[in-house]
């Protein structure tokens, strides 16, 4: 197993956990038996800046604690 690679197991629990949060069919699975997120983060630059930033830390935080998992 690669560390820090998704695995079937990891994403199932991590999408268990966030049912409560997000509709129950806001994962579908992939042909590899992955859980993933409809909605993604993409990495277009954004402001660089403190404060642009601190935005980008903001919103990836909110992010992960709502269930996203794909980035």
């Amino acid at each position: 197993m690669t560390l820090g690679r998704a695995t079937p197991q990891g994403t199932q629990r991590f999408a268990m956990r966030h049912q409560t949060v997000l509709h129950r069919d806001a994962y579908s699975r992939t042909p590899d038996d992955l859980h993933l997120a409809s909605v993604g983060f993409g990495m277009y630059k954004g402001e660089a800046t403190d404060a642009g930033d601190a935005q980008w830390t903001a919103a990836l935080t909110d992010g992960i604690t709502r269930g996203v998992n794909v980035f």
